[in-house]
């Protein structure tokens, strides 16, 4: 059976044509799988200083939830799975600042196709060798991120009221320590940061905690917005796959370090009519 691959592509002005390839799709046996890229610095740079490239990220993530993408966990489906009909329906329609260039067939197996165009046409950084970061590390990104997306919305002294590096939610069995939250009188959201760079006898125990928290925390409050913020292993392993599914189970949302950004002004856009707008 013949497969096929299109690249997804960012054109800020369609008039100028200039574009920079975010993703790639490959599909041939009914099934449509995805590759995005994992670091955005060349695409913001590429957008300019006065474009906000929140919503391509946001685009990758509902994209990979549609196929056989990098956001796929077991036993999550999802309703609405993105089909070859609709992948060749958009490519040829779409004409804006996110496009998808015309199925190209290719003599390879859809998945072994997959990895060779995502290699070909989604440039990455170099990884630099650097030391194995922390939960704190991750903890830390959110609290960044979050205090970004709020300072586009808020006055300074109502963003450094409102963020909290630690607070306690209290679940029905105890209070629980969260890494970071918004509060002001009640609790907004909150999460913890995890992170799979340090796998040291310490990090079962850590993924315990954590999963007991949000289940006990779910237990008296159902509708706190709950986040676990990762920092994921170089390779994905069973016990991430288990620890990412277990999470979503338990009614918190996984955030892996690329989806921070998109993350937080999600999480901030929804809690917006809520919060208070100074101090």
């Amino acid at each position: 059976m013949p497969a096929y691959y299109s690249v997804i592509r960012y054109v800020p002005d369609p008039a100028s044509e200039e574009r920079i390839n975010i993703g790639v799709l490959a599909f041939g046996d009914g099934r449509v799988r995805s590759r995005f890229l994992r670091h955005w610095q060349r695409v913001r740079s590429f957008a300019g200083p006065d474009r906000d490239i929140t919503f391509l990220r946001d685009f990758a993530e509902e994209i990979s939830q549609q196929t056989d993408g990098q956001l796929a966990l077991p036993g999550v489906t999802v309703s609405q799975p993105l089909t070859e009909e609709e992948v060749r329906r958009i490519a040829s329609r779409w004409i804006n600042s996110i496009q998808i260039s015309a199925p190209v067939g290719a003599l390879m197996e859809p998945d072994e196709l997959l990895e060779d165009v995502a290699e070909q046409f989604l440039l990455e950084p170099k990884p630099r060798s650097r030391p194995a970061r922390g939960r704190d590390v991750a903890a830390g990104l959110a609290v960044q991120s979050i205090r970004q997306a709020l300072g586009r919305r808020l006055n300074e002294r109502a963003v450094k009221h409102l963020i909290k590096p630690h607070l306690k939610v209290s679940g029905r069995l105890d209070d629980h320590d969260f890494d970071f939250g918004l509060q002001n009188g009640r609790v907004y959201t909150a999460g913890r940061g995890v992170s799979f760079e340090i796998a040291d006898d310490d990090l079962e125990t850590q993924l315990q905690l954590t999963l007991f928290s949000i289940d006990d925390v779910r237990r008296v409050n159902e509708s706190l917005p709950l986040a676990v913020v990762v920092l994921p292993p170089s390779e994905r392993t069973a016990r991430y796959e288990r620890f990412a599914y277990s999470v979503q189970q338990a009614g918190a949302e996984l955030v892996e370090e690329y989806n921070i950004d998109a993350w937080a002004e999600r999480t901030v856009q929804a809690l917006s009519p809520e919060l208070p707008l100074d101090g």
